[in-house]
């Protein structure tokens, strides 16, 4: 665990890359971690090149290297391409400071544990029909999630954008912004529903189903690619609140999408004792929560951008 800290380094230096738009530095960071990781597991676990091989204690002390790697190279980064935030180590309190990053980094921490909430309760709610169905439910949540990477790309791109223009008491710009996120965003998630929609059948085929999960999770893939134009949305809002200071709405949104709205319905429709309507709550627990999306999005405006920069909302 005292080694690990590399992690916690490792996150808020990239961090630090990401808040000034530099991106593309914390792709690097973070890549080559994984790859010295990648390159240091056989050597440990095997006992490669003199090493003693160690199993899997091997395994934790190459992704200790490899976070310590990362850690090390968003450090030097900082300093040398990252000249807006002054890399300089004052370890007195400050209230103030400590008030706007608990602020932001409660709900973050707060949204973690409600998706670990919800994964046990559908879990739940799936074993009733079958053990199937929750493998079927695990395989199609890793697509989206790899089909949700790039509108949630969009989403981190605005971060910065929406804050440096909010200092700057630039509306206009702020405005903008969200909507090219959410027309490009909402652009690729479409594209993914399609493809998901035409081709269920080969995706599924990736997870070398038995004919059961196959024909479980056809029709199930197809419910639930909805999920993902819905989703971009609030994605790129949640960001934008992020970018404006108010990141307890973010906090909000993943409540009402992961708990609040799609725990219940799943439950009640799975009293119907059918696994498709069980497959429909998530999409409709999505679609309802894009109207608080919304509504949030218009208040935070409303509230956060002086009057004489205030523009129309979307």
């Amino acid at each position: 665990m005292v080694l690990s800290m590399g992690t916690m380094f490792q996150w808020v230096l990239e961090r630090l890359l990401v808040s000034t738009g530099k991106t593309h530095l914390f792709m690097i960071t973070l890549t080559s971690g994984s790859v010295v990781n990648l390159l240091l597991d056989p050597v440990f676990i095997f006992g490669w090149f003199g090493v003693p091989a160690m199993g899997a204690m091997g395994a934790g002390i190459a992704t200790v290297f490899g976070q310590w790697t990362s850690a090390s190279l968003a450090f030097i980064l900082n300093r040398r391409c990252n000249k807006e935030i002054p890399m300089r180590f004052d370890f007195r309190p400050y209230p103030g400071t400590i008030k706007n990053i608990l602020s932001t980094g409660v709900p973050t921490a707060m949204i973690s544990g409600f998706t670990s909430l919800a994964a046990v309760a559908v879990n739940q709610i799936l074993l009733a029909f079958s053990s199937t169905a929750v493998a079927v439910y695990g395989a199609i949540l890793r697509v989206i999630n790899m089909v949700n990477v790039l509108p949630h790309g969009f989403g981190l791109g605005i971060v910065p954008v929406v804050a440096y223009n909010l200092g700057a008491g630039k509306g206009e710009r702020i405005t903008k912004a969200i909507r090219c996120g959410l027309l490009y965003g909402g652009l690729l998630a479409l594209i993914g529903t399609l493809a998901l929609q035409i081709f269920p059948g080969p995706v599924m085929g990736l997870f070398d189903p038995s004919p059961e999960m196959l024909a479980m999770g056809i029709p199930a893939l197809r419910i639930l690619s909805l999920i993902l134009i819905f989703g971009a949305v609030n994605a790129i809002l949640s960001s934008a609140f992020q970018g404006l200071g108010k990141g307890v709405y973010s906090m909000y949104v993943s409540l009402m999408r992961q708990v609040a709205l799609t725990i219940p319905l799943a439950w009640a429709l799975s009293l119907t004792g059918s696994l498709t309507a069980v497959w429909v709550a998530f999409p409709a627990a999505e679609g309802l929560t894009v109207l608080l999306s919304l509504a949030l999005y218009r208040r935070s405006k409303r509230m956060v951008l002086p009057k004489e920069t205030a523009v129309p909302v979307i």
